[in-house]
């Protein structure tokens, strides 16, 4: 048993086919499937149930990946614990963190540290926010930044930003309705002024797109959105350019912020951005530091 076919197993059973494994791995699918046949023999069991589709893990299967993900977990910080012994700057950090969230750690987080520690690998891994805590969990991510986690026994949470979702209109709209309010960040809207009005939306799926359901459900609204995107800039432009209402976590200095109409929405609704760890996992000085760089800069 290596690393190697750990990781190559555990692909397996993520993908749920040889051929797609072997895609995302870049090698054969005939040299994947003589691995898996090789561990299967050394395990004397098989680790696959090869009549369903996508590959369902037997029971050794899934204690075989049980103890693979503990293994790979174990190995990585080793590996940091001997890159700290050699010299801390020169080890690796692999960071994960969710497409609204890369703009920002790219350039604020990740940007200074590469310059602080030349000889030190990043790896950054952009993903929705369940693939990332699972992916922590794991051990293939040292560190995440994405919107607010449920309590996990086994992760740290350190609160980065506490953002107000608000509504976001072309920069000179004239609000019939909007009245200031105590506590709140703007103006807060009458949700009657935006029935029939056009909105852009994120996709299903996405983080953002389940805060912006929420709170349309809260000021009952279900209006049918003009577009559904994979990209919050598109939203941000598309209310700059008059052309739809967005809703959208806000954060001061905001890209683009200065042109666009910001409003408070009645029950008002908070995103909490986290930079999380593993608890009890080495802390090497690559992964401080980037957790002191997240929370001085975001």
């Amino acid at each position: 048993m290596n690393m190697r076919q750990l990781q190559y197993i555990l692909r397996i059973a993520q993908e749920g086919s040889v051929t797609g494994a072997a895609a995302s791995l870049h090698i054969s699918q005939p040299s994947l499937s003589a691995l898996l046949a090789s561990v299967e023999k050394e395990m004397g069991a098989k680790l696959f149930d090869r009549s369903v589709t996508p590959l369902a893990l037997t029971q050794a299967g899934e204690k075989y990946v049980t103890a693979a993900e503990r293994i790979i977990s174990v190995y990585s910080d080793l590996q940091h614990e001997i890159d700290d012994l050699n010299d801390p700057g020169a080890g690796f950090l692999n960071v994960g963190c969710g497409p609204q969230h890369s703009p920002f750690v790219i350039p604020t987080v990740l940007s200074p540290l590469m310059k602080r520690y030349p000889k030190a690998r990043f790896n950054l891994v952009e993903d929705f926010k369940a693939a990332l805590e699972e992916r922590l969990l794991k051990g293939s991510l040292d560190v995440i930044i994405c919107s607010e986690l449920k309590p996990h026994p086994n992760i740290l949470s350190h609160t980065l930003t506490n953002e107000e979702v608000v509504l976001l209109a072309w920069h000179d709209f004239e609000s019939q309705t909007a009245e200031p309010a105590a506590g709140r960040l703007f103006p807060v809207i009458d949700p009657r002024e935006l029935i029939d009005r056009p909105f852009v939306l994120m996709k299903r799926g996405h983080n953002l797109r389940v805060l912006q359901d929420l709170v349309l459900e809260r000021i009952g609204l279900a209006p049918h959105p003009m577009l559904e995107t994979d990209s919050w800039q598109t939203c941000l432009r598309l209310a700059q350019t008059a052309m739809a209402f967005t809703i959208l976590p806000y954060s001061d200095p905001a890209p683009g912020g200065e042109t666009v109409r910001k409003l408070s929405l009645p029950y008002p609704l908070f995103r909490h951005t986290v930079v999380c760890r593993r608890k009890n996992s080495f802390s090497s000085v690559l992964l401080d530091d980037f957790i002191e760089t997240a929370q001085a800069t975001f």
